[in-house]
C-alpha cells in the first residue's frame, strides 16, 4: 500500500506540473528524491509563481487518496 500511495502522490504532482507546463510553455520536472521526498523543478519561476505553485501543491495533496481500498492523506512541507 505504501508504494502504491507514493505512486499516487507522484501522479498528482506530475499532473499538476504538466498542466502548468502546458499553460506557461516551460520545462517543469517532478522527481522522487528518496523515500517520500519529491523535488519539483520549475523553469522561469519568480517568487510570486513559487508561492502560487506551493499553494497549488498543498491543495492537490490535501484531497484524500484511495489506494487499494484505503483512504489515505498526504501532507507536505515545502521549502
Amino acid at each position: 500500500v505504501g508504494d502504491a500511495f507514493l505512486i499516487a502522490v507522484a501522479h498528482r504532482l506530475r499532473d499538476l506540473i504538466n498542466g502548468l507546463a502546458k499553460s506557461d510553455g516551460c520545462q517543469n520536472v517532478v522527481s522522487r528524491l528518496a523515500g517520500d521526498e519529491f523535488v519539483i523543478l520549475v523553469d522561469n519561476c519568480d517568487q510570486d509563481k513559487a508561492i502560487e505553485l506551493s499553494e497549488l501543491i498543498l491543495e492537490v495533496l490535501s484531497a484524500p487518496i484511495d489506494v487499494q481500498g484505503n483512504t489515505l492523506y498526504a501532507t507536505a512541507s515545502i521549502g
